[in-house]
């Protein structure tokens, strides 16, 4: 199914204020029970379903880490002084995810559905 570009930054954002969904801080961050009230909700928001949701939210976290990568070895290599800026189109959305540490797990192992 088709992803407008506008979509895809409405499920970032609501991906964003679910923190229990990514921020190991968030109390309820183990608990899979309020974790698939929240994906559910997220589908309901979008007119999705709940596990095309998560495997769309799965391959924007899996661009976002190449694009920090990139930033990270542009910091580090010759052109440190120059910076890497993403062309991306969701990387500023993605940027609350900059001081997360990324678990190799896809999102569908992390969360139970």
């Amino acid at each position: 199914m088709d992803w407008p570009t506008e979509k895809l930054l409405r499920l970032i954002e609501l991906f964003k204020n679910t923190r229990c969904l990514w921020d190991p801080q968030d109390r309820n961050y183990k608990k899979s029970n309020i974790k698939d009230k929240a994906w559910n909700n997220i589908s309901d928001e979008l007119g999705r379903n709940a596990i095309e949701i998560k495997k769309k939210m799965e391959s924007l976290l899996a661009s976002y880490r190449r694009e920090r990568k990139k930033y990270g070895l542009a910091l580090s290599g010759s052109h440190a002084d120059t910076g890497y800026i993403s062309k991306w189109f969701a990387f500023n959305a993605m940027s609350f995810m900059s001081k997360r540490s990324f678990d190799k797990r896809p999102l569908h192992d992390i969360v139970c559905m």
